[in-house]
């Protein structure tokens, strides 16, 4: 653990923001540039491990050869003293996981709004080859200006760069997880938008449609696996069944029959929705 006010290279350590299985996250000033950064640690008792190291070094890498609006900007890897680290864009805001909690559930015109601004940064990354791997609420920041900014491809993989069992992509998180990355076989683009219907189904109803009353990760997969899914309505009658047909499309099993690019999904809403929507305050 970093002491508050510590100084590593240019970044004075102001706050602890979060902490994970991989890192710690920190709020910091880059003294240099005089600008507000978050600060990504990896845990100490990972520093000697070099495969771990390389990994955090290939998330700095893919996530820096991003450039646009609703993803976040990273700015440099560094090692200082003994820690590795990932200095990127500090966001003002909130995460969906936070808004859901506060909120349960997103009107619709709201959560369709915030669905298109993670369509478009997800087109961009697919387009460059990219995938994320682990779409999930906790993974989408909003900011105070009301604009989402697609956070941590730390398990995100260069397609095509999968050479071998052990270079497979680890797990995302059950609840969102597609079938395929279940089953451990290759993944497309296709992947996240399954996570992402799943994601989107919960800003509408509350809920997510897998869930285990014992927690149990093995019931979630299962589910993904050989359940029909609740239809929306069913949690939440205001859904249109033009929106439930949207949804249901997007969490199918086979990712033959999903949509097949964020870009059908962004056309599809469009029919739906005009596209100049009334801007939200989501903190009211």
């Amino acid at each position: 653990m970093i002491q508050i006010g510590k100084k590593l290279g240019d970044f004075l350590v102001k706050t602890e923001i979060s902490k994970g299985g991989m890192g710690t996250l920190y709020y910091a000033i880059d003294t240099m540039l005089n600008r507000e950064v978050a600060l990504k640690v990896i845990h100490s008792r990972f520093a000697g491990d070099k495969n771990f190291v390389k990994k955090f070094r290939n998330e700095a890498m893919t996530q820096a050869q991003m450039n646009h609006p609703n993803i976040i900007t990273l700015y440099c890897f560094s090692k200082i003293e003994n820690y590795n680290l990932i200095a990127m864009e500090y966001i003002k805001g909130t995460s969906m996981l936070e808004l859901l909690a506060k909120k349960k559930r997103l009107p619709l015109e709201t959560a369709v709004h915030l669905l298109k601004q993670i369509l478009r940064g997800l087109n961009y990354a697919h387009n460059r080859h990219i995938i994320h791997g682990d779409i999930k609420p906790g993974n989408i920041l909003i900011t105070d200006e009301n604009k989402i900014k697609i956070n941590d491809f730390g398990i995100a993989k260069i397609l095509g760069d999968i050479e071998n069992k052990e270079d497979a992509l680890p797990m995302g998180t059950p609840s969102y997880a597609s079938p395929e990355h279940i089953l451990g076989k290759g993944l497309d683009s296709r992947s996240d938008l399954y996570s992402l219907g799943i994601t989107f189904y919960e800003m509408v109803t509350g809920k997510v449609p897998f869930h285990s009353e014992s927690n149990s990760s093995i019931e979630i997969e299962r589910a993904h696996l050989k359940t029909c899914p609740p239809k929306p309505s069913v949690h939440n009658p205001k859904i249109t069944m033009e929106i439930e047909e949207f949804i249901l499309k997007a969490i199918q099993k086979k990712p033959e029959l999903r949509f097949q690019s964020a870009i059908e999904m962004l056309e599809v809403l469009d029919q739906f929705f005009k596209s100049n929507q009334k801007e939200e305050n989501y903190e009211n």
